[in-house]
C-alpha cells in the first residue's frame, strides 16, 4: 500500500513561524473612521518563536498589548501555540492603500499583505438647475466606480440608472 502524502516538520528544538491569512482586505472605510482585522501568528515548532513584525508608515499600523498604534511589535509564542496581531486600518484621506507587513523570527520570516479603501462622503459641486436640466460635478476616487441615478418623482420607489461613471481623481460634470 502506498501513500500519497508529505509530512513537513520542524526539526526537533525548533521553532516555525506560520503567518495566516496571507492578506487581510479592510474593504471600504470612510476617511477618518477605523477598521481593525488580525494576522494569527502560530508557532508550529517545538521551541518557543521570538520575532518582530514591522509595518510602514501610513493609513495601516499594528497595534501593540496596550492598543496603541504602532509600526513595530514584537512577539513570543510558545511551541504548538498561536497569538493575534492586530492591523489597524485609520485612513485620513480617500484612496486605495496596501502595504506589507513583514514578520521577521528565528522560525522564519513571512511577508504579508494589508490593503483597504477610504472613501469620503461625495460632495455634490455646483449644482445648477436649468429649466429641466439639473447639472452638478463631484470629485472622484481613482479605482472607484460611481452610478448615477435618478427618480422622477420622490414617491417612486424605484431608482433609474442614468449613467456610470470611472474614478481617476479628477472633477466629473453630469447633466
Amino acid at each position: 500500500v502506498g501513500s500519497n502524502y508529505i509530512i513537513v516538520a520542524a526539526p526537533p528544538d525548533a521553532p516555525l513561524l506560520v503567518v495566516s491569512p496571507s492578506s487581510l482586505n479592510s474593504g471600504s472605510v470612510m476617511t477618518g473612521a477605523t477598521a481593525q482585522a488580525a494576522f494569527v501568528i502560530s508557532n508550529a515548532g517545538q521551541a518557543t518563536l521570538s520575532g518582530q513584525a514591522t509595518i510602514g508608515e501610513g493609513a495601516f499600523a499594528l497595534v501593540d498589548a496596550s492598543s496603541v498604534s504602532v509600526s513595530n511589535v514584537a512577539f513570543s509564542v510558545p511551541a504548538l501555540a498561536w497569538t493575534n496581531l492586530a492591523v489597524r486600518f485609520a485612513p485620513a484621506t480617500a484612496s486605495a492603500f496596501i502595504d506589507p507587513v513583514v514578520f521577521t523570527s528565528n522560525g522564519g520570516d513571512s511577508t504579508n499583505m494589508v490593503e483597504g479603501r477610504a472613501v469620503d462622503l461625495l460632495r455634490v459641486l455646483s449644482p445648477v438647475l436649468s429649466g429641466d436640466q439639473f447639472t452638478f460635478s463631484f470629485d472622484t476616487v481613482t479605482g472607484l466606480t460611481y452610478l448615477v441615478e435618478y427618480k422622477d418623482s420622490l414617491e417612486d420607489g424605484t431608482w433609474v440608472t442614468l449613467q456610470s461613471i470611472d474614478g481617476d481623481g479628477t472633477m466629473k460634470t453630469v447633466t
